[in-house]
């Protein structure tokens, strides 16, 4: 999976791109009802930040890189909330083979 690279400015003030995060429409709805792990992740690091020592990554998978891009989107205004938490949701569930909720 190719992550989009981010900038100092998308880190500080969120991303603006909309089209780099996958479009609401084409994220499972398991990721839309919030019942998921990857869902209480994300909830976890918008409000209270998170650990990334708990995340098991894929092989291959530029941690930097897809944390940044995390970040990136979980600041960005340009989002609807919504949309947002399904997308990052989605997004680590692709590059992260696991996560650790004990340390999160």
């Amino acid at each position: 999976m190719k992550i989009p690279e981010v900038s100092g400015t998308e880190m500080a003030f969120g991303i603006r791109d909309t089209s780099l995060l996958t479009p609401y429409d084409s994220i499972p709805d398991e990721f839309k009802k919030h019942s998921n792990k990857w869902h209480r992740v994300v909830s976890k690091w918008f409000f209270d930040g998170c650990n990334s020592e708990a995340f098991k990554f894929k092989d291959g998978v530029d941690v930097s890189r897809a944390l940044r891009f995390t970040k990136a989107c979980l600041t960005s205004w340009a989002f609807k909330h919504e949309h947002k938490e399904a997308g990052v949701a989605y997004f680590l569930s692709q590059v992260c083979d696991d996560v650790d909720l004990d340390i999160l």
